[in-house]
């Protein structure tokens, strides 16, 4: 061994790490204090040792949702389901309809409230993100693609039915209402519950599928991404009306909201190109990364201020973020932290929420079924006829309809937050998603059942691209 190298260990690693514990050796009747001993024993004090079984349980708790999020989750996609169904089931699983009624002992361990708390914080930022990857992920130009059809169909796929929730809404008995909300914005947010079709997850059931790239596929992707952007804006005026109480209030609050949608979509969305292209090869990763992230949770904290849910200012951000390829790796990095550690907090959340146990009697089962037929009815209703009127096949058309009956995650994080603001009572949440949970589990199965040839691929208006934005 060469002689300087060992010198060097002896002289500055050996000799120091000796003195070291030489000392420490000399005091060693300071090595326990008799006060934090004592403290400890006895729950008081804020000493460290005290504090590290909360934050124990807390890192426990995170590992097993992440871990049986997963596992369920790649279950559900080894019998054709997509992921998003196992990590569902693995939130309710974790919650008080199965492990707090089976063993609540051991559910109370896991997230007592004191965990639960941090998990809601990481829920809420997550579904923040996730609203974000949404906006991105509708870019003008695949929204344009297929001429005016995914316009009329979204629009038509979106209005009927919204008013079957209204509908229902109307005529539900006041035991399923909420306390203390307006029966207009309990009747609004009903409505967009029933209307809104997962975007995400229906890509992803497409794409295991193969079908993203054919002719239906790409119909279908565009004609969810303006039934989305037409489910968050109603999502954003039941809230405002929620926000505001009184007309003039609610007035004020929507007007607030559409003022700051324009100038997301118009002024920022700008801005943040001429940022970026101004900037040229100049900047850093970090830069980039606050460049992506800044606005997003700027956007988030002045929608909640405005009385409008953060989910709505994280997808109005996705919209506004220029569509460029280093962008898109950093959303795409994003997105997967997101969807590995706080998503799998969020259906966490969804599950601790959701009392199974309140649903009693064949009165509520029986309209947990009809939430689930006319959940489907609604959107088949509302898409196969315009469809077929312009130009769809019919087996095409009929397919279509039940892609848009996917609903999935984006579901869920409307349905929570209508539970937050009290716009829904927990008894109905729980129903709610369970219709959730039926509407996303039919759709793989459907789909494969009624799959045909590529003659059937939907005859369509040759798309107008004149109107697209980069």
């Amino acid at each position: 061994m060469n002689r300087r190298l060992v010198a060097a260990l002896v002289l500055f690693v050996a000799v120091p790490a000796a003195a070291t514990v030489a000392v420490l050796a000399a005091w060693g009747h300071g090595w326990t204090s008799s006060g934090a001993s004592a403290g400890h024993r006895d729950g008081g004090g804020a000493s460290l040792p005290g504090a590290l079984p909360e934050a124990y349980r807390l890192l426990v708790a995170i590992v097993t949702i992440v871990l049986v999020a997963h596992v369920l989750g790649a279950l559900a996609r080894r019998v054709g389901q997509p992921t998003v169904v196992g990590q569902m089931t693995a939130g309710i699983l974790l919650g008080p309809s199965i492990l707090g009624a089976l063993a609540p002992s051991a559910q109370e361990w896991l997230l007592p409230p004191t965990t639960t708390v941090p998990v809601e914080s990481m829920a809420q930022l997550g579904i923040v993100f996730f609203s974000f990857k949404i906006g991105y992920e509708l870019s003008p130009k695949q929204l344009s693609g297929h001429g005016t059809t995914p316009l009329v169909l979204g629009g038509a796929g979106v209005c009927t039915p919204l008013l079957v929730g209204v509908g229902i809404a109307l005529l539900l008995p006041a035991e399923y209402r909420p306390q203390g909300a307006g029966s207009g914005p309990f009747a609004l947010f009903l409505g967009v519950s029933f209307c809104v079709t997962a975007f995400p997850v229906l890509a992803g059931i497409l794409l295991e599928n193969g079908m993203l790239k054919s002719a239906l596929g790409s119909l279908a992707m565009a004609t969810a991404g303006v039934a989305d952007v037409l489910a968050w804006s109603l999502l954003a005026c039941a809230l405002a009306v929620a926000h505001g109480g009184t007309p003039l209030g609610a007035l004020s609050t929507a007007g607030l909201t559409a003022l700051f949608a324009v100038l997301m979509l118009t002024v920022v969305r700008a801005g943040l190109r001429r940022i970026w292209e101004g900037r040229g090869e100049s900047r850093t990763q970090n830069a980039a990364v606050l460049f992506v992230h800044a606005p997003l949770l700027c956007s988030a904290a002045l929608t909640d201020a405005i009385g409008v849910h953060p989910v709505f200012g994280g997808f109005l951000a996705g919209l506004a973020m220029p569509r460029l390829p280093q962008i898109e790796r950093i959303v795409e990095r994003t997105d997967a932290v997101a969807s590995w550690l706080l998503l799998p907090m969020f259906f966490a959340s969804v599950g601790l929420r959701t009392g199974f146990g309140m649903i009693g009697g064949a009165k509520d089962w029986l309209l947990c079924g009809l939430f689930v037929v006319l959940a489907v009815a609604a959107k088949l209703v509302g898409t196969a006829p315009p469809a077929l009127l312009l130009g769809v096949r019919r087996r095409p058309a009929a397919r279509l309809g039940v892609m848009m009956s996917c609903r999935g995650l984006t579901e869920l994080v409307v349905l929570a937050t209508g539970l937050q603001l009290g716009l829904i009572p927990p008894r109905l949440f729980a129903m709610l998603v369970l219709m959730t949970l039926a509407t996303t589990l039919i759709t793989a199965p459907v789909l494969n059942r009624t799959g045909g040839s590529q003659d059937e691929e939907p005859r369509l208006p040759e798309p107008s691209m004149s109107g697209a934005v980069p």
